[in-house]
């Protein structure tokens, strides 16, 4: 069984991106000039891209965890090699739409930045097909 989390959105993320989307489309309908058109054009699909195709996909029959951001973003990890997750306001690049993040741990020294909609289920859920796996609350 396949379960899909969507990335927890960010206002302030989303009105800076849709924002500079929107002034891509304006000014590329207002521009004279077609390969500035264009390039504007695609920064404003790419940032509508971002917003659709960015989610996190348990499969528990596989026992993986797909991380999906785009184009940029689509790698696939093993829940067993999982070691910790932890609560995290990094300001890093990663396929995470809030700054409201999860750093799950893995292997011996990687690790990678992630926003689910719903973080208690999503650790639940790993938890459940890999019970060692340790979850490391922010200290309020």
């Amino acid at each position: 069984m396949k379960i899909k989390y969507r990335s927890k959105i960010a206002l302030l993320l989303a009105v800076c991106l849709g924002a500079t989307g929107i002034g891509c489309l304006v000014a590329a309908f207002f521009s004279p000039e077609w390969i500035i058109s264009l390039v504007l054009l695609l920064t404003a699909f790419f940032i509508g891209d971002l917003y659709i195709r960015t989610y996190y996909e348990i499969d528990t029959v596989a026992q993986t965890l797909r991380i999906r951001s785009s184009f940029i973003v689509n790698q696939t990890l093993a829940i067993s090699s999982i070691r910790k997750i932890e609560e995290s306001n990094s300001l890093l690049s990663a396929p995470a739409l809030s700054m409201d993040r999860l750093e799950v741990h893995f292997n011996t020294y990687d690790s990678i930045l992630l926003s689910p909609k719903d973080k208690k289920d999503f650790i639940t859920t790993l938890q459940k097909i890999h019970p060692d796996l340790i979850y490391i609350e922010r200290k309020k």
